[in-house]
């Protein structure tokens, strides 16, 4: 049975990450290939831009991770101007510079790739969890602040509030990951507020009834407050975004339309219309396993997942001066173990076990 996607919105990443390999207790199996048609289309209004700098486009290249293997970028159309790699997360990107090319009223910008979407199983021991290598530069990258997850003293503050006098790195984790699902209720406020932790924690709420002190944010900013708390206590984490969940049986519709506040006079459209949705999650890195995602130790239901970028916030990007942006991402996958494509033969498929259990890899490993 095949399964279809398509989302329209407005999606340019520019906060990516590093790779390394999956170690005993972390599990990736029952992958699923996705055949996925990435497409952007900018409809600026010509009276509200200026073709010299507002018409950049920079989208994101999905790239090999513990839990996505198989990558092939099958054709990019029309040619990016430039791809980039970030050199400190390994992530990549396309390029395209639409004010430089022949006046259109809609530039589109379109990525066919091909990929296995693994799940992820954590089975940690806190036992046998060890002691961070404080000195080495992969700890260093991924405990320090930054500007948009800053170790503040209020995050400090939290943190200390979350962990209380446990010391342990897995279950000071967990704690961390449960009291920000539980301390920020869900709402989209990108348009009116912006994104990042200061975003977040400037505008603290208070339960009614209880007195409890909240606040409220979506995926991006519990995701980053996840993160900065646990650097804030020394557990190497970093942000993740993509797409998560498949739902077929869906309608095909948007299920909200917002704005990105970015810089001082200048903000960008988001619409979605899809059966699976953008997110941004966290991962957390326990030596001895590897990097566990947040929903493993919050213990919910893992759905698949298409990796953009790992490292740090995703942002939309701001050349727009219009709402007219859509993005389409379409594609369709097979259901149970992998089998791999005719004459593009994937050796994490071809070695896989009944159950679709496979080696990560040879991916650079964190020295952390």
């Amino acid at each position: 049975m095949s399964k279809h996607l398509s989302y329209i919105g407005l999606f340019v990443g520019l906060g990516l990450a590093c790779a390394d390999a999956g170690t005993a207790g972390l599990i990736y199996r029952n992958p699923r290939p996705f055949d996925v048609t990435y497409t952007f289309e900018l409809e600026p209004d010509p009276a509200k831009i200026d073709r010299a700098k507002d018409l950049k486009v920079w989208l994101p290249l999905p790239r090999e991770w513990e839990s996505q293997k198989a990558v092939k970028i099958l054709s990019i159309t029309p040619k990016p101007d430039a791809t980039w790699e970030d050199p400190e997360f390994g992530n990549r990107m396309a390029y395209w510079d639409f004010g430089r090319r022949p006046e259109k009223p809609v530039y589109t910008a379109q990525v066919h790739f091909r990929l296995e979407a693994y799940d992820v199983e954590a089975n940690v021991d806190p036992a046998k969890v060890g002691a961070y290598d404080k000195t080495s530069a992969d700890y260093r990258l991924y405990t320090r602040s930054e500007r948009a997850i800053c170790i503040t003293p209020k995050v400090r503050e939290l943190a200390k509030e979350a962990v209380g006098d446990e010391t342990n790195p897995y279950l000071q984790a967990r704690r961390i990951a449960q009291f920000v699902y539980r301390k920020v209720h869900y709402k989209i406020l990108d348009y009116e507020r912006g994104r990042g932790i200061q975003c977040l924690l400037d505008y603290p709420e208070k339960d009614p009834k209880t007195g409890e002190v909240y606040y409220e944010g979506c995926c991006n900013q519990r995701s980053a407050l996840a993160v900065v708390m646990c650097r804030a206590v020394g557990i190497p984490a970093r942000c993740v975004s993509g797409f998560v969940g498949w739902e077929p049986g869906l309608p095909l519709k948007a299920p909200y339309s917002f704005e990105t506040n970015l810089l001082s006079g200048q903000w960008a459209g988001a619409r979605y219309f899809g059966r699976a949705m953008p997110h941004m999650w966290s991962e957390f890195y326990i030596l001895e396993y590897g990097w566990v995602p947040d929903v493993r130790l919050l213990g919910y239901p893992w759905k698949e997942r298409l990796i953009l970028s790992k490292g740090q916030l995703m942002r939309s990007s701001y050349f727009l001066y219009t709402r007219s942006a859509r993005l389409a991402l379409t594609g369709a996958d097979r259901p149970g173990i992998a089998e791999p494509y005719a004459g593009e033969a994937s050796s994490q498929a071809l070695g896989a076990d009944a159950r679709g259990l496979f080696d990560p890899g040879t991916n650079r490993k964190s020295q952390i």
